[in-house]
């Protein structure tokens, strides 16, 4: 009988190619290696259970089938977890892991040698902040922080929808404080920044530098702390960190997308530290507020549109700040592609898609078809009440996709795939977006996706 690793498996691995595409063999099959073969039974190694779960799930038959037709026989197909796939895998992610530490590590470098953090956008600032009944009392506090050295709002923890401006306001903080030149320090980064550098400062033996640099400042100001979910040793590192600051009577400002009791896999005492201080949470703005949002941005970009555009488009869009700037942004380009006046007959015609409940439906159907090409899986799938592990996965990739590629809110879309509520969505965004950090073939294969998408 031909050995299937040094004449077989070749002929099969180019026959299953053409069968279900570059993107998918290179996501799945590429990394497969046979270890057995005789007429009645094949023994195939992936590098996780993951793999191996997903390959049971969608590839046996076309596996069975092509490795049957190359040897003229019908064997049996079975997988198991080879240790050296295994390694290299966890080798290829924890390099890919240990270049952006590098990276978050190169840029708190340049920062401290002076130069600008990429990070810190210089027009997030306290003037630029538009005010609202939604975030009057967040701006109230950050003006309190600024303006007195004492450190009642210890710690001040804001929470908000993606999109509302939490970023800017921490980042406003952070320029009027440095502005100022009062003698006092501040420190901004998100919550994955902390985790890099920290990672960084372990490896390379530097932890005392970096907490000396993050425990002596006097306000330190942390993004996106829902980031720390299910990490202990980094929520062990962040408690001593707040201890520290608590001690001196600093300042510690969190932001999240949810409320402190809201945060999932996060230590208890963690969670009630959070919860000791102000608790402020920022709600959508008011008409009025996005009407003088929209009014700024286009003071920014030195461009004008009639009032009555600006009064449709804020009617039109209550989500986000990042939705409703996305929107004006479209009129614009429709104005300039097709040569018409800017007017609301314009602009209802440049925002008809965004504005039509079908055409949204049709995106969530365009993002399950990519999930369904791409990942094998049925959309009735992603709505399942009982998930196996690579199902549960897929739809969180499929919550990531609505999120990026449709104007449906996280509550619409925990409820289209069957989620427990929005806060499982903003759970599935982070996750993905971590993965895709240290995963090129995720990241690949959702790059993918969002082009099927149409994104």
């Amino acid at each position: 009988m031909p050995s299937l690793k040094a004449d077989v498996w070749p002929s099969v691995l180019e026959h299953i190619e053409k069968r279900v595409g570059e993107q998918r063999f290179n996501l799945w099959f590429r990394n497969i290696r046979p270890i057995k073969i005789d007429s009645t039974d094949i023994l195939l190694g992936v590098p996780n259970l993951f793999v191996q779960e997903w390959l049971e799930s969608h590839c046996l038959d076309v596996l069975r089938a092509e490795c049957g037709r190359q040897l003229d026989a019908s064997p049996s197909v079975h997988f198991v977890i080879d240790p050296h796939l295994f390694q290299e895998t966890r080798s290829a992610q924890m390099t890919a892991s240990a270049e952006i530490v590098v990276e978050a590590a190169a840029a708190a470098a340049g920062k401290e040698n002076g130069q600008s953090d990429p990070h810190i956008r210089p027009d997030f600032t306290l003037e630029r902040f538009v005010l609202g009944p939604g975030n009057k009392l967040a701006h109230a506090c950050a003006l309190e922080i600024i303006e007195s050295n004492s450190n009642r709002l210890h710690p001040l923890f804001i929470h908000s929808a993606s999109g509302l401006g939490k970023t800017h306001l921490l980042q406003a903080v952070l320029h009027e404080i440095r502005k100022r030149g009062d003698g006092r320090t501040a420190e901004y980064l998100s919550a994955e920044m902390f985790t890099n550098q920290f990672l960084y400062a372990m490896r390379t033996n530097r932890l005392e530098a970096f907490r000396n640099r993050y425990r002596n400042t006097d306000v330190l100001l942390i993004d996106d702390i829902h980031f720390m979910s299910n990490k202990t040793g980094l929520q062990e590192e962040l408690l001593h960190t707040y201890d520290s600051i608590d001690g001196a009577h600093k300042q510690l400002v969190l932001a999240s997308d949810v409320h402190p009791k809201m945060l999932k896999k996060i230590k208890q005492h963690l969670l009630n530290r959070f919860a000791s201080g102000m608790v402020v949470r920022m709600t959508q703005p008011d008409f009025s507020t996005r009407v003088t949002i929209l009014k700024g941005k286009l003071h920014q970009q030195n461009r004008r549109v009639p009032d009555e555009v600006l009064r449709y488009v804020a009617r039109g869009f209550e989500g986000s700040v990042r939705e409703l700037t996305g929107a004006v942004t479209m009129v614009l380009a429709y104005a300039s592609l097709t040569g018409e006046q800017i007017d609301v007959a314009l602009a209802r015609k440049a925002l008809a898609k965004l504005e039509t409940g079908k055409v949204v439906c049709s995106r969530v159907e365009a993002v399950e078809k990519a999930i369904s090409q791409v990942m094998g899986v049925k959309p009735e799938q992603l709505r399942a009440k009982r998930l196996t592990r690579s199902l549960r996965h897929a739809r969180q990739v499929g919550m990531f996709l609505a999120r990026k590629c449709t104007p449906l809110s996280c509550r619409e879309v925990a409820q289209h795939f069957g989620a427990a509520n929005h806060s499982s969505v903003v759970f599935a965004v982070n996750r993905v977006e971590s993965q895709m950090k240290i995963n090129p073939k995720l990241a690949e294969s959702v790059a993918a996706m969002m082009q099927l998408v149409g994104k």
